[in-house]
């Protein structure tokens, strides 16, 4: 009897564990081949533009489906115009 839980225990972590490859990734599908853009209140070549660039960078790679981010750079009245945009 101890044997039969072991196996029913193994057959279970097999399907669970499978069954994660074959569905697909709803989340996947939705950001592939699309662009965000990405609207930095600040003129390119600053810190702040840095910061802005390298998170996006960063978040190209951690988004299911790589989409491109786009940076857009709207400069003004301390950000207001970019929150104007948005």
């Amino acid at each position: 009897m101890r044997n039969a839980y072991g196996i029913a225990a193994a057959l279970a972590a097999l399907l669970v564990g499978s069954s994660g490859s074959v569905l697909a990734d709803p989340v996947a599908d939705f950001y592939k081949d699309k662009k965000i853009r990405w609207v930095l209140p600040v003129n390119p070549g600053g810190t702040v533009s840095l910061y802005g660039t390298t998170v996006a960078k960063h978040m190209e790679k951690y988004i299911p489906g790589h989409p491109n981010i786009i940076h857009e750079y709207r400069t003004g009245s301390g950000g207001v115009v970019a929150a104007n945009y948005v």
